[in-house]
């Protein structure tokens, strides 16, 4: 449907990204439910680092094993302590630490209230994000069983 070349120097890998995402955007005349301009825009640090150890640790998370979700924990916690704000990597940290929960890894007593904490700081950062609202879902449902709470928390991330 769509193709297109960019050659560019790899100065400002969030400008291309930004530039590519338009361009597609543009080129199948995308409708979406919100303003293109936010969610293109929107950067959550300029720190090529940081973002390099997001990138890493959620493909880690993706992996769903032990051996991935330890990476993906020590990632994490290599990325907030480059950037202790970066709302991505902390609610990515949220959800290590729930999936680490789930198979058994950690005890849920001794990390969900750091999980929740981290999810909640997100949502500070970024009332929208759907990633870090998923991750308090979780933990109201499966550890507190509060089904209401995990429904709003789901319906929010979805919204």
């Amino acid at each position: 449907m769509w193709s297109g070349r960019y050659e560019r120097e790899l100065k400002d890998v969030f400008a291309i990204q930004r530039e590519i995402s338009e361009g597609i955007a543009e080129t199948l005349r995308i409708r979406l439910a919100q303003p293109l301009g936010r969610t293109l825009a929107l950067r959550y640090t300029s720190n090529l680092d940081a973002y390099r150890l997001y990138l890493q640790a959620h493909a880690r998370l993706g992996k769903r094993s032990r051996d991935g979700l330890l990476e993906a924990r020590k990632l994490f916690a290599r990325l907030l302590e480059l950037q202790p704000d970066y709302a991505p990597g902390l609610a990515g940290t949220a959800m290590a630490l729930i999936l680490s929960v789930q198979y058994e890894m950690l005890r849920g007593a001794d990390v969900l209230p750091s999980a929740k904490e981290a999810a909640l700081r997100a949502i500070e950062l970024d009332p929208e994000m759907a990633e870090a609202r998923t991750a308090l879902a979780w933990i109201a449902g499966w550890f507190d069983w509060d089904h209401v709470a995990a429904v709003n928390a789901f319906q929010a991330a979805i919204a």
